[in-house]
């Protein structure tokens, strides 16, 4: 369960910095 919420996270702060560059 912590290990989904992590990559959740981690890909949801990608998501966002892609979107940002």
């Amino acid at each position: 369960m912590h290990f989904l919420h992590s990559g959740i996270v981690q890909t949801g702060i990608v998501q966002m910095q892609h979107w940002f560059i």
